[in-house]
């Protein structure tokens, strides 16, 4: 890129300049310091890249009159004119103000930055002196360059070296370093021993809880210990369980033989050393079982039960019922042995009765036919199974009469069941409203809790209490118009403080350049043209006669030339000093034009800020009415930096209104639904002639219900109890009445058999027979 003009308009000192840079070469500018090089520079740079925001050069003229121009010529030839103003967006201009985009002027960068611009191209005071700072820091590409030109290497590059030095041998995410890997495994390891490192606090409590686990542990184990030895003196019962089953069979035989008689037929004396044996051994098993039961007993009452041996509770009531009538069959076997002893005297008669040489086949030989004594046998066997059956018959139809009896009036005795059905529906209704009397309670609590937090959230912004219903109906501004408005807010903040400050800067820079002007009208007038030329003219002419007079003859007083040379030095040195004071006339000359155009520009500048401040004025008036406009609604006007925690509390406050007014809804339905259940309970209630006082709440009205309903419910199971033992007692007396007619009829086929067998063997010699049994 080549520039072929170059042009400035209210760019720093200068109003109105324009280059002409179109002939081949090198263009240089030369001048004395502050005819504004440095400032042609700064604003070739500005051109090309843009105008800082709050850049110093924007002095003279308004801000927005500030241009740049310049004709560019790109490498193929093409030339384009462009402009730049100062602002914010599309600054880069054509002659006709139509905007250039940026990516159509980026060519003709050729990708070199601003920052690589300024450090290549253009050296002013200021960036000499900010690259002599990034020199002693190793920075900037105009140290490297410098670095480079000494032949050294570049501090850049030296510390660049020292960093790959440095992560060669760590990394701070580094994983294959040999120092990474110790580093992680360093904190690996203080990870591990932080993990396996017991805090006091815990070992105390694992202390404790070991300490308490092993006292459960013993007790558990000498709980194991009492359970295995009541366990082994159990297991010791049920081994000789049978044992004491036998016994109780043989007790209930002979309870059985004690009420049945003892028959004696003809044949009994053949019999006698046989019974004789067999009761003998029934004596020995007696006396064996009633010593194996004492044995037992002395070790039930060394049994102790406890809550382990409940599952076993039928047999050891069993056992104990067992051992609560050993004393009564005991007193009935020896009842027993009496009969058998007497059993034995009428054996012994009978046997005395019968010759010795009289064999039991000759006395049946003439009349008894062969059998009759087995026949007569059998059927007293039979007459005594049948007398005991229909005397067991008979006690037990006498026993279910009883209890039919008692029966019928116990279910006489009980009062009429209700039909709970309307109770039961009335009470489950009451129970699928889950407590609505507590969840009425917790609705008030949370209304009441919602009414306060509104109240407090209120009361922390300062605003007067006002009605919950209206504060839940406000509308609040939305987030992101306050976010805006705030944007806004700040932005004007930032223009006034830069308008107060551009318009105190301008004011002082008008009163220095004031000051430096008044400074400069002071003093003596500066000499005339016409004062200097003759004071040159006598220089000379003095100097010329001294040159003339020593060429002639040279001066031979010392003195008298020493004095023509101190008034010649004295006229050059009036010269020098007149001319010297033209020259700082003309410069302060120059000086007073600059200043007075600059006091010029500093009062259109301050006109140009006041116009903007009385913009800002209008804007700030604009924006204050949009922000109570805003805020109306709430009552209330926060500033910028209150609005957003002040938004949010009268958020959180219209929340908590909002949910008590629901909460009260919620109030109103329970209450209602609570009337209803406790309509229906005190109707329910009165059906079953269990009226309620009116003071009862429903949580009681429905206890009252629930036992009453218990109560229902409990007669109706004593009255269904009592009418199925009636049934029972009604079929088992039914079945009874069939087993004793059954019996009956058995009793009077046998009789017939008997008479049938005492006829035939009814003898002819002793040893008769009688017709009906005789007990021994």
């Amino acid at each position: 890129m080549r520039l072929e003009s170059f042009g400035v308009t209210g760019y720093g000192i200068f109003g109105d300049l324009d280059l002409d840079l179109s002939a081949p070469g090198l263009h240089v500018l030369l001048g004395p310091n502050g005819v504004g090089k440095s400032t042609l520079a700064q604003a070739m740079a500005d051109l090309l890249y843009g105008v800082p925001e709050r850049t110093p050069y924007a002095f003279r003229t308004a801000p927005s009159k500030l241009r740049l121009r310049a004709t560019v010529t790109d490498a193929d030839g093409k030339r384009t004119d462009i402009v730049r103003r100062k602002g914010r967006k599309k600054t880069l201009l054509r002659p006709d103000g139509t905007p250039i985009a940026d990516d159509e002027f980026l060519p003709f960068l050729a990708g070199v930055s601003r920052e690589n611009y300024e450090s290549s191209f253009v050296l002013t005071q200021h960036q000499l002196r900010e690259a002599g700072h990034a020199l002693a820091r190793g920075e900037g590409r105009l140290g490297e360059l410098l670095f480079h030109a000494q032949g050294v290497q570049a501090p850049v590059t030296v510390l660049q070296e020292i960093e790959e030095r440095k992560d060669a041998i760590f990394r701070p995410r580094g994983q294959v370093l040999d120092l990474n890997k110790a580093i992680r495994d360093y904190r690996d390891c203080r990870t591990k021993v932080h993990e396996f490192t017991t805090p006091p606090r815990v070992y105390t409590e694992l202390t404790n809880d070991f300490a308490r686990t092993s006292a459960e542990v013993d007790a558990l184990s000498q709980q194991l210990d009492d359970a295995t030895e009541q366990q082994r003196r159990w297991e010791t019962v049920q081994s000789r369980r049978s044992d004491v089953q036998r016994r109780r069979t043989v007790l209930r035989q002979l309870e059985i033989l004690s009420r049945q008689g003892v028959f004696v037929p003809l044949g009994a004396a053949a019999e006698l050393d046989k019974i004789r044996v067999q009761r003998a051994n029934a004596r020995n098993e007696v006396d064996r079982i009633n010593t194996e039961l004492s044995q037992l007993n002395g070790r039930l009452d060394e049994l102790v039960i406890d809550h382990t041996m409940l599952n076993h509770a039928a047999e050891i009531t069993a056992l104990s019922a067992d051992r609560t009538s050993q004393s009564e069959k005991r007193q009935r076997l020896d009842e027993l042995v009496e009969p058998v002893a007497e059993a034995q005297r009428l054996a012994d008669t009978t046997r005395s009765a019968v010759s010795s040489a009289w064999s039991h086949d000759d006395a049946l030989a003439d009349v008894i036919p062969a059998g009759a004594s087995e026949t007569i046998a059998a059927l007293c066997k039979q007459y005594v199974e049948h007398t005991t059956e229909q005397a067991e018959v008979t006690q037990q139809i006498q026993r279910y009469q009883n209890e039919l009896t008692h029966a019928t009036e116990k279910l006489h005795a009980l009062p009429d069941v209700l039909d709970p059905m309307d109770l039961e529906v009335a009470i489950e209704r009451v129970r699928e409203a889950d407590a609505p009397e507590r969840r009425l309670s917790d609705a008030r609590r949370a209304a009441s809790r919602a009414e306060n937090k509104a109240r407090q959230e209120l009361q922390d912004l300062g605003i007067n209490e006002r009605e919950l219903e209206h504060l839940g109906t406000v509308v609040l501004p939305t987030r992101a118009r306050i976010n805006t408005l705030c944007r806004q807010a700040d932005e004007l903040d930032d223009r006034d403080r830069d308008l107060h400050k551009d318009i105190m800067q301008s004011h002082a820079r008008r009163r220095k350049a004031q000051r430096d002007l008044d400074g400069l009208l002071l003093g003596d007038p500066p000499p005339t043209e016409e004062e200097l030329d003759a004071a040159r003219t006598r220089r000379d002419n003095d100097l010329e006669q001294l040159r003339s007079d020593c060429a002639v003859s040279p001066p031979h007083d010392a003195k008298r030339l020493t004095e023509r040379l101190a008034g010649i030095h004295e006229a050059v040195t009036v010269t020098d000093g007149m001319a010297d004071r033209m020259r700082r006339e003309a410069s302060a000359l120059a000086r007073r034009h600059q200043l007075v155009a600059t006091i010029e520009t500093e009062n259109a500048d301050i006109d140009e800020l006041a116009s903007d401040a009385n913009t800002h004025a209008a804007d700030r008036t604009e924006w204050e009415k949009s922000w109570r406009t805003l805020w109306a609604a709430t009552g209330t006007s926060p500033t910028p930096a209150e609005a957003i925690d002040v938004h949010s509390r009268l958020t959180k406050a219209r929340d908590h209104a909002r949910s008590a007014e629901e909460h009260n809804q919620r109030v109103d339905q329970l209450t209602d639904e609570i009337d209803s259940l406790t309509t229906v309970q005190r109707r329910e209630l009165d059906a079953i002639e269990q009226p309620a006082p009116q003071q009862q709440t429903l949580n009681e009205l429905l206890h009252r219900a629930e036992r009453h309903l218990k109560s229902i419910r409990n007669h109706a199971h004593e009255r269904d109890s009592a009418l199925a033992e009636v049934n029972r007692a009604s079929d088992e007396l039914t079945s009874l009445e069939q087993r004793e007619r059954t019996c009956t009829d058995r009793i009077q086929a046998w009789q017939h058999r008997w008479d049938q067998a005492v006829d035939e063997a009814r003898p002819t010699a002793p040893g008769r027979i009688r017709t009906t049994p005789r007990p021994c």
